[in-house]
C-alpha cells in the first residue's frame, strides 16, 4: 500500500543521511547495496529474462497454432445440430421470460411462428464463429402464411408487434433490468444496435407467422408468471418435417 511504501522509503532515506556521518553504518549500507545488485544480477539478467520470454512466446504460439488448427476443424465441420447445440432459444408472449437459457441468440416473437429451423441455426452458427459479437440484432424476413410479407415498423414508427426478432442473449438480459415487455425489448436492442452498426438483415425468409394464432393470443400479463410460454411454437427443418 501507499503508507508501506513512504514507511520503507523514510527509513532508506533516514539510513543514507546516517551513513553519511557514521562510517560503521556506510559500511552496512553499502553491503546492502552490493548485495541487492547481486541478487539483481542473478535472477534478472539478460540471459534469465531472455529465456523466459523466450518461453512465453512459444507458449502463445503453440496455443495460437492450437486454437488455429481447432477453429479450422470446426468450420470444416460445419453447424452443429439444432438438438445439439442450439443458437438460439425462442421466447414468445408479450412478456419474455427471465433469461435462464445458454443459447446465444434469442428468437422474440408472439405465439404462431414456424421457424426455418436448420436455416436459422446454420446463419447465426456461421454469424457468431465469423463475427463474434459484432452483430447484436438479426432483423430476418418473415411472411404470413399466405406469403404476405410483414412489415418491420407500423407505418414507420414503431416495431411492428407481429414481427419477430433476433437479439443476442445477454443483451436481452440486460435490457431486462429496465423493461419485460416483448416489444419494449426488441426495440431498445434494435436502437443499440443501430447506433453501433451492429445490426443485420437477412433476406431469406425464417419465418412464418400464424396470424389468427397471433391475433388470438392472450394479453394479460399473468401469463408471463403462470404459463409456458414456448407453447404454440413450431420448428420445421429444411426437409419440412416439424422438429
Amino acid at each position: 500500500d501507499v503508507a508501506g511504501i513512504v514507511d520503507a522509503l523514510t527509513e532508506t532515506f533516514k539510513e543514507l543521511v546516517t551513513a553519511k556521518i557514521d562510517p560503521e553504518v556506510a559500511k552496512a549500507y553499502l553491503l546492502k547495496v552490493e548485495d541487492s545488485r547481486q541478487w539483481i544480477d542473478d535472477y534478472f539478467n539478460e540471459k534469465l529474462v531472455g529465456d523466459a520470454f523466450s518461453g512465453l512466446l512459444n507458449v502463445a504460439q503453440n496455443e495460437f497454432l492450437r486454437r488455429q488448427k481447432e477453429m479450422s476443424n470446426m468450420l470444416a465441420a460445419g453447424s452443429p445440430r439444432y438438438d445439439m447445440n442450439p443458437m438460439f432459444e425462442v421466447a414468445e408472449g408479450e412478456y419474455t421470460p427471465i433469461v435462464e437459457w445458454d443459447a446465444p441468440f434469442t428468437v422474440l416473437t408472439l405465439p404462431g411462428l414456424n421457424i426455418e429451423t436448420d436455416l436459422l441455426q446454420a446463419f447465426l452458427w456461421d454469424l457468431a464463429v465469423k463475427q463474434g459479437s459484432d452483430v447484436v440484432v438479426v432483423i430476418a424476413r418473415t411472411v404470413y402464411k399466405n406469403g404476405e410479407d410483414i412489415p418491420i415498423t407500423d407505418e414507420g414508427v414503431s416495431l411492428n408487434d407481429h414481427f419477430p426478432v433476433i437479439v443476442r442473449t445477454y443483451l436481452v438480459s440486460g435490457i431486462q433490468n429496465t423493461f419485460s415487455r416483448r416489444v419494449s425489448i426488441a426495440q431498445v436492442a434494435i436502437d443499440h444496435a443501430m447506433k453501433r452498426q451492429a445490426a443485420k438483415q437477412i433476406g431469406e425468409i425464417m419465418f412464418t407467422l400464424d396470424r389468427e394464432v397471433a391475433l388470438g393470443r392472450d394479453d394479460s400479463i399473468y401469463d408471463y408468471y403462470g404459463l409456458d410460454t414456448r407453447h404454440g411454437v413450431n420448428r420445421v427443418s429444411s426437409d419440412g418435417d416439424e422438429l
